[in-house]
């Protein structure tokens, strides 16, 4: 899964990590856990809590940071800095927090209920959006591509999934 470019980039992680330290003033810093694509960490840069967000994919990288200073704090996270070379971004860290899929599968219907709510304020911020070149973004439709394939996951996670999908699709 891992191309060569991004295998050099997770192999250099900890020195990447250190020069953002010195760079960015970042301190107490912790990996997140449940890391998939992403290596995540929360710390402070000074007193201020933050999240070092870093990436192999510096594409997908360079258009998160693209959205997260166009709207400038506004219905996501503020980006605080960013060093696309070296796959990072720092962001402010939001305190507390429940993600999406905490909410799984016990509460699936108000995980669902809160990602619409943020793509319509998305959709209502019309002089963020008209500045937006959408073609370079992928869409739902892309994303959920990955339902095309089988995993090592319950069957009725993935079943309703893929129904979902054919239904809104």
């Amino acid at each position: 899964m891992w191309k060569e470019q991004e295998r050099k980039w997770l192999d250099n992680i900890p020195l990447i990590v250190q020069q953002l330290v010195e760079s960015w003033n970042l301190s107490n810093l912790n990996v997140l856990s449940d890391l998939t694509y992403n290596y995540i960490l929360s710390g402070y840069q000074n007193s201020l809590p933050i999240i070092l967000k870093l990436s192999g994919d510096k594409q997908a990288l360079s258009l998160e940071a693209e959205m997260l200073e166009l709207y400038q704090g506004n219905i996501f996270v503020r980006l605080i800095s960013k060093n696309l070379e070296m796959g990072a971004l720092l962001i402010e860290r939001v305190i507390p927090g429940t993600t999406l899929s905490e909410l799984f599968p016990d509460r699936d219907t108000q995980a669902v209920g809160h990602a619409s709510s943020i793509i319509k304020q998305i959709n209502n911020y019309p002089r963020h959006y008209s500045q937006l070149n959408l073609s370079k973004y992928p869409t739902v439709a892309t994303w959920l591509k990955v339902l095309d394939h089988e995993y090592n996951i319950p069957t009725e996670y993935l079943t309703k999934a893929q129904m979902l999908k054919a239904n809104n699709c």
